[in-house]
C-alpha cells in the first residue's frame, strides 16, 4: 500500500489510476509477463497485477486514506497526508502482503498487537532504537550472545 500512497502524494495527491498503474510496475521492475498477466473472473479475463493494485486500494479507501468520491481519479485524503511523512502512534501500513508473510510500517508497540501469536520468524527495526535506549541495547546483546 505504501509505494501507491507514496506515489499519489508525488503526483500532487490524484492521478489516474492508469498512471498509477504505470508507475509501480516500473517502481518495482516488473517484467511484461507480470506486468500483463491475467487471472479469470467469473467468465472474464482481467489484468492481474492492476486487479491487485485496485485491491489495495480499496483497502486504502477501507482505512480513511483514499477517497471513494471519485473511482476514475483516485485522490489521498487529509488523513493520508497528515500521516504520510511520518508514522504516529495508532497507525499501521501495509507496505506489501505475500503467502510467505507482510511488510508493516508502524510503531513496534502497535504492530505487534495485530499479529497473531506465534507468527513472527523475524521482526526487523529501526537500527538506531536499541542505541537510544540503554535497556533495549543490553537485551539485543544478550539476545545475540545466545543466538550466535
Amino acid at each position: 500500500m505504501l509505494p501507491l500512497l507514496q506515489i499519489l502524494k508525488d503526483k500532487g495527491g490524484a492521478a489516474r489510476p492508469k498512471d498509477l498503474y504505470d508507475e509501480i510496475a516500473d517502481q518495482f521492475n516488473l517484467s511484461d509477463e507480470d506486468r500483463n498477466g491475467t487471472v479469470n473472473v467469473g467468465q472474464r479475463k482481467v489484468n492481474a497485477f492492476e486487479r491487485r493494485v485496485r485491491w489495495t486500494r480499496q483497502t486504502a479507501v477501507l482505512r480513511g486514506l483514499i477517497s471513494k468520491d471519485e473511482p476514475s481519479v483516485w485522490r489521498l485524503t487529509e488523513t493520508a497526508n497528515a500521516k504520510l511523512g511520518n508514522i504516529v502512534r495508532g497507525l499501521i501500513l501495509t507496505f506489501a502482503i505475500s503467502e510467505n508473510g507482510a511488510f508493516l510500517w508502524a510503531n513496534a508497540e502497535d504492530a505487534v498487537g495485530m499479529i497473531e501469536k506465534g507468527s513472527i520468524q523475524c521482526i526487523i527495526s529501526s537500527p538506531p532504537y536499541p542505541l537510544l535506549c540503554p535497556r533495549l541495547t543490553a537485551t539485543f546483546r544478550r539476545l545475540s550472545m545466545s543466538i550466535g
